[in-house]
C-alpha cells in the first residue's frame, strides 16, 4: 500500500490520508493518546507487513488491557495497583 505519497492511513476502515514515517507517526499518536487529547480507547496499529496504519474507535472490538513499557520499564507502579484495589 506504499504508494510515492507514503503510507496510507485508515481511521476506522476509511482512508485518511499518508504519512510519510509510520513508525514515527504510531508513536506519536500513541503519545497524544496517552495524554488524553485523544479517546483512550482508539486503537493506533502500524502494519509493517502489509504497510498501512490502522487507527480505530469502532464500538464492539475487543479491547485489552495493556501494560505499557518504555525504555524497558513497566510504566504500571504499586501506586496503580493501589487505586485498582480500591476501585478508584
Amino acid at each position: 500500500m506504499n504508494s510515492e505519497n507514503g503510507t496510507d492511513v485508515f481511521f476506522n476502515g476509511r482512508f485518511i490520508g499518508f504519512v510519510s514515517s509510520p513508525d514515527e507517526f504510531s508513536v506519536k499518536a500513541r503519545k497524544i493518546r496517552r495524554s488524553g487529547q485523544l479517546p483512550r480507547e482508539m486503537s493506533i496499529r502500524f502494519d509493517k507487513e502489509l504497510d498501512y496504519v490502522a487507527m480505530s474507535t469502532e464500538v464492539g472490538r475487543v479491547l485489552r488491557p495493556l501494560i505499557v513499557v518504555e525504555d524497558g520499564v513497566s510504566k504500571l507502579k504499586d501506586d496503580h495497583l493501589v487505586l485498582l484495589e480500591t476501585e478508584k
